[in-house]
Protein backbone atom coordinates (compact mmCIF):
# COMPACT_ATOMS: atom_id res chain seq x y z
CA UNK A 1 0.00 0.00 0.00
CA UNK A 2 2.80 2.48 1.00
CA UNK A 3 4.12 2.04 -2.62
CA UNK A 4 1.17 2.33 -4.31
CA UNK A 5 0.18 5.60 -2.68
CA UNK A 6 2.31 8.37 -3.75
CA UNK A 7 1.10 7.37 -7.29
CA UNK A 8 -2.42 7.88 -6.93
CA UNK A 9 -2.26 10.51 -4.39
CA UNK A 10 -0.53 13.21 -2.62
CA UNK A 11 -2.04 11.88 1.02
CA UNK A 12 0.89 10.21 2.86
CA UNK A 13 0.23 7.42 5.33
CA UNK A 14 0.81 8.75 8.09
CA UNK A 15 -2.31 11.38 7.45
CA UNK A 16 -4.52 8.19 5.56
CA UNK A 17 -3.73 6.68 8.80
CA UNK A 18 -6.27 8.92 10.61
CA UNK A 19 -9.54 9.11 8.02
CA UNK A 20 -12.39 8.31 9.35
CA UNK A 21 -14.10 5.43 7.49
CA UNK A 22 -16.67 7.66 5.67
CA UNK A 23 -13.08 9.83 4.47
CA UNK A 24 -11.24 6.43 3.17
CA UNK A 25 -15.08 5.93 1.17
CA UNK A 26 -14.78 9.55 -0.28
CA UNK A 27 -11.54 8.89 -1.44
CA UNK A 28 -11.66 5.60 -3.09
CA UNK A 29 -14.98 6.80 -4.81
CA UNK A 30 -12.89 9.65 -6.23
CA UNK A 31 -10.17 7.18 -7.11
CA UNK A 32 -13.01 4.84 -8.90
CA UNK A 33 -13.65 7.95 -10.74
CA UNK A 34 -11.08 9.23 -11.97
CA UNK A 35 -9.75 5.73 -12.80
CA UNK A 36 -13.15 4.47 -14.76
CA UNK A 37 -11.77 3.36 -17.76
CA UNK A 38 -8.98 1.10 -16.26
CA UNK A 39 -11.92 -0.17 -14.13
CA UNK A 40 -13.88 -0.75 -17.34
CA UNK A 41 -10.56 -2.88 -19.06
CA UNK A 42 -10.09 -4.88 -15.55
CA UNK A 43 -13.42 -5.91 -15.55
CA UNK A 44 -13.77 -7.15 -19.01
CA UNK A 45 -10.23 -8.93 -18.42
CA UNK A 46 -11.99 -10.71 -15.18
CA UNK A 47 -9.31 -9.16 -12.98
CA UNK A 48 -11.29 -6.85 -11.37
CA UNK A 49 -11.98 -9.56 -8.48
CA UNK A 50 -8.43 -10.41 -8.03
CA UNK A 51 -7.32 -6.67 -7.81
CA UNK A 52 -10.40 -5.97 -5.72
CA UNK A 53 -8.99 -8.70 -3.44
CA UNK A 54 -5.68 -7.75 -3.56
CA UNK A 55 -6.74 -4.22 -2.47
CA UNK A 56 -9.15 -5.92 0.59
CA UNK A 57 -6.07 -7.64 1.95
CA UNK A 58 -3.67 -4.73 1.72
CA UNK A 59 -6.14 -2.71 3.71
CA UNK A 60 -7.40 -5.27 6.27
CA UNK A 61 -2.94 -6.15 6.97
CA UNK A 62 -2.86 -2.04 7.28
CA UNK A 63 -5.62 -1.60 9.52
CA UNK A 64 -4.77 -4.49 11.88
CA UNK A 65 -1.46 -3.36 12.29
CA UNK A 66 -3.04 0.11 13.07
CA UNK A 67 -5.27 -1.46 15.85
CA UNK A 68 -1.98 -3.91 16.97
CA UNK A 69 -0.02 -0.39 17.62
CA UNK A 70 -2.87 0.96 19.42
CA UNK A 71 -3.69 -1.42 21.76
CA UNK A 72 -0.10 -1.77 22.53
Amino acid sequence: MEAILPSVTNIDMNRLEEFAPSELKQLWEAFREVNGDFFVVIQKLKIEEIITDSLRKSLTDVFADLSAQATA
